[in-house]
């Protein structure tokens, strides 16, 4: 929150007292509760996906750590599988290109 400033007839800065609320339409990296935030939105996406990724949503608590996710499998089509599914449960925020 920041208080509105306007300039005056002298030039100089004078603040109303009118709040002005902004709010970030994207995380800046690197902060304290960037971790946290990661987690709780795979969670989330796993509780909203549960029925449709069953394979990534097991896989995704358990196999991710900060931002990297490391699993294995014994057969190629199920690596191709985990693959597939996990990329696509990520898609689904939308995440912008930046």
């Amino acid at each position: 929150m920041w208080y509105r400033v306007v300039r005056n007839s002298q030039g100089s800065y004078d603040t109303k007292d009118e709040i002005i609320i902004y709010r970030f339409t994207r995380l800046p990296f690197g902060l304290t509760c960037s971790p946290f935030l990661l987690s709780a939105t795979i969670r989330t996406l796993a509780t909203i996906h549960h029925d449709t990724y069953l394979t990534a949503i097991a896989l995704m608590d358990r196999s991710t750590y900060m931002d990297d996710f490391a699993a294995s499998a014994t057969h190629a089509n199920d690596i191709i599988n985990i693959f597939f599914e996990v990329t696509s449960l990520m898609n689904t925020v939308h995440l912008p290109n930046v």
